[in-house]
Order: structure tokens, then sequence, then C-alpha cells
């Protein structure tokens, strides 16, 4: 997944490249730091009466790329597509090792003031997700099959262009994901003693972006 999350970021960059040239939109690369989030998890298991688990867990700061392309609209409005890839994130919390990433491909929309450098935009797509790991003690646990589906993305947010090809933005975004594992074993996170089952879990990562970047 990660590899062709970065296949598809230097595709668009190529692509919107070549397009930018051809009829005259603008290709931009940003580099994105992305402030400490929280993670709202709910989890349940098939095949026993545990019931449901919820719980918000706080997220360590990461890094992020973004390929997007923008091509300028009648009365100071624009809409392009663009791609973010999300390096790996930790859990903030004690006695938790858990990493993930998303990765969203997404459509925007952009309004820029007259005659003012300050722009809003929004984005509206869908979102890989890579987890590796939910922190299951595989002592007892055997681990049958994990799979990650993505989900809905979006954001909202401003910034400003200046010295005519450097942008500043910052975004507040939103990522949905959910797993689903298959295991056998005597136990389960909540240590109720299922032997075996279907682990469950929807997740929804919020946060702060800030970002630096360049146009081509």
């Amino acid at each position: 997944m990660k590899k062709v999350a970065f296949l598809l970021i230097i595709s668009l960059i190529v692509f919107s490249g070549v397009a930018a040239a051809q009829v005259g939109g603008d290709f931009v690369f940003r580099l994105g730091y992305d402030l400490s989030g929280e993670m709202d998890a709910d989890f349940s298991v098939d095949g026993s009466n545990m019931e449901e688990m919820s719980d918000t867990l706080d997220v360590e700061s990461g890094y992020s790329l973004t390929a997007e392309y923008r091509l300028a609209a009648a009365d100071n409005f624009a809409y392009g597509a663009g791609i973010t890839y999300q390096l790996d994130r930790d859990i903030d919390e004690d006695d938790t090792d858990v990493s993930f990433s998303f990765t969203p491909i997404y459509l925007l929309g952009e309004y820029r003031m007259a005659d003012n450098p300050i722009y809003f935009v929004g984005h509206l797509g869908y979102n890989f997700f890579s987890l590796d790991d939910i922190g299951i003690d595989e002592e007892n646990i055997d681990i049958i099959d994990q799979s990650n589906s993505g989900g809905l993305y979006y954001a909202l947010g401003g910034g400003i262009e200046f010295e005519e090809r450097y942008v500043f933005e910052m975004l507040y975004t939103v990522n949905n994901g959910s797993t689903e594992i298959e295991f056998e074993g005597e136990e389960v996170p909540n240590g109720n003693g299922v032997e075996d089952g279907v682990l469950e879990g929807d997740f929804k990562y919020t946060k702060f972006t800030i970002s630096l970047g360049i146009k081509f």
C-alpha cells in the first residue's frame, strides 16, 4: 500500500507538470506538519458477547507530502485534485505501540479573495488506510487474517500565497478507516476470554495540518 501511494504521488507530479504546461494550471507540491491529533476508535468482536468498546486516543505529530493540480475558473474560483501521503505516526498513549497512516485522494475547490493573496479551500475524497498493529497480545492470540479499509476524507482551511510561487496553508482534516482482524486464542484486548472471533474497528482521525508549498 505504501509503495502504491508513493507511485501515485510520483505519477500525479509527472501528469500535473505536463498538464500545467499545456493548459495553464498550477501544480503545487507541499510538505506538511501534522499537529498532534485525536483518533476516535470503536471496537466490537463478532462471535462473542463482548460489549462494544469506544475510546478517544491522542496521536503524535507527523509529516505528510502533498501533490495537487489546480485549474483557475471564473470569478476567483479554482478547482483541481490532489493526493496526500502521511508518513506513519504513533498513538500517543502509555503501553500502546500502534502506528498508522492515511493516504487521501481528493477533489478540491478554492475561493480566492479579489486582489488578495488569501484563499479558502475545501477537500472531499476517499482515503486509503494502513494499520500495522493494534496492540493485540500475539503470545495468546493467533491472528489469522487482517484487512484494512479506507473511507471518507474531507478538509477545510485556507492559505496565503507570497512571492508569486510559494504557498502557506492550514487545514483541518478528517480521515476515516476501518480494520477487520480474524483471530483464534484465549484472550482479546479486554481479556474476556473469547476463544475466537473477528475484531472489527472503526477509526476517525482528526488533526490540523500546516504546510509550505511551491507552485510550478
